[in-house]
């Protein structure tokens, strides 16, 4: 792997030749004579006998050497049952998110860096069956909802990774394109001692932050962009909570996770698109329920909304350990944005959800690039001025 102008160099290279006989097969078992496909992954056919369906049609189609039958097949394996393309880059430790914007536009987040990859499908329609084989695995047809968004998860396909997948169906997409994101979950997460290898954070704020606030049971709210580290620095904490307190940590989907004791882990729920009288639970509902069970620290994965009003009032009334994420240019303007989620479902005054904040002993972490570049404490409120009184921590 090398990157040359902005460009991730990962790609795997195959000849004009073996590109068109992949492409004609995989049409072929996966778009026009799909039914031993579908009979495979719904368990009524074995991954080996559809193989050998495989190798006859290549053999009987197709003049080729042991050799290119061999890496046709190998290719096939894994475009129907891997992740085809992309598997350079989800085995890649380094890279937490790919954005598919086309088939020749594959773009990602490595080591909190936005780069571009010489990684290709073969064309728009390669995309989609890829797109469409990817969701109908992980129990998502797409062909039921083909305008729509979609939201799954997928826990198998990727050795070392959960993927958390989001497509956007051409109905929704301006030029009539499919998109599709992939943020990658460790399966293993990333411990504290590797974000300070990776250069996230020194050992010594590390420590400052597992023993001066973890521990003693003080609020952390982590802001930044996309991609800048977030979720991976409040999930290597969530380890370093005392096992005498118990937990709720509630979130879109599974990124946070823990082998705590006592943490309780929720994720929103969509009911299938036939499940017409089927409740879904989103994250204001999970989060309302950290209201009603008895929780020494209430974590939220990244607030985006109403459940910030829940969150902190729980805090200020409980003396609840609050842990979340949120989006923001600066440790000061996630307080602000916190505040502003509230307002909006609120009648509580923006001054009165200050004031709040001020008593749950908030301090704010802002991180860029995968680095934590800001920490400020939230230490009171001047009445008089109407204003929150900070301390900065640390500033780089």
């Amino acid at each position: 792997m090398s990157e040359e102008n902005g460009i991730l160099q990962i790609a795997e290279k195959h000849s004009e030749r073996m590109d068109s006989v992949f492409r004609e097969t995989s049409v072929y078992f996966t778009q026009t004579n799909a039914g031993s496909y579908r009979s495979t992954l719904e368990g009524m056919l074995p991954t080996d006998k559809f193989m050998q369906e495989v190798e006859l049609y290549i053999g009987k189609n197709f003049d080729l050497t042991e050799q290119e039958t061999d890496e046709c097949l190998d290719r096939m394996y894994r475009a129907v049952f891997g992740l085809h393309v992309l598997e350079p880059l989800i085995e890649n430790r380094d890279i937490s998110d790919i954005r598919i914007n086309d088939w020749d536009n594959v773009r990602v987040m490595c080591s909190g860096k936005r780069l571009g990859t010489d990684v290709r499908f073969l064309g728009r329609t390669d995309l989609e069956l890829f797109i469409s084989r990817l969701a109908y695995r992980n129990g998502v047809d797409l062909a039921r909802q083909p305008n729509a968004l979609s939201l799954f998860t997928d826990r198998k396909s990727a050795g070392n990774s959960i993927l958390r997948i989001d497509v956007q169906m051409p109905g929704l997409v301006s030029e009539g394109k499919i998109y599709a994101h992939i943020r990658k979950i460790p399966k293993e997460k990333l411990q504290m001692d590797y974000l300070i290898r990776a250069g996230m954070l020194e050992e010594r704020q590390a420590q400052s932050l597992v023993e001066d606030y973890i521990r003693k049971g003080r609020s952390l709210l982590i802001a930044g962009k996309n991609g800048s580290g977030k979720t991976y620095l409040l999930n290597a904490l969530l380890d370093h909570i005392p096992y005498n307190r118990s937990g709720l940590i509630v979130q879109e989907s599974d990124e946070l996770y823990s082998d705590h004791p006592d943490l309780r882990f929720l994720h929103i729920y969509e009911p299938p698109a036939f499940a017409k009288d089927e409740r879904g639970f989103d994250l204001l509902d999970l989060t309302k329920m950290g209201n009603v069970s008895s929780n020494d620290v209430f974590g939220v994965g990244e607030i985006k909304g109403a459940e910030a009003l829940y969150a902190i009032t729980q805090s200020a009334s409980t003396g609840c350990q609050f842990l979340a994420t949120i989006h923001a240019n600066n440790s000061r303007g996630a307080v602000t944005q916190l505040a502003s989620y509230a307002k909006y479902v609120s009648d509580y005054s923006l001054d009165n959800l200050y004031e709040m904040i001020a008593g749950t002993e908030l301090t704010c972490i802002f991180m860029k690039d995968f680095h934590v570049k800001e920490i400020t404490a939230v230490t009171g409120w001047n009445e008089s001025e109407k204003r929150l009184l900070f301390r900065s921590v640390y500033k780089e």
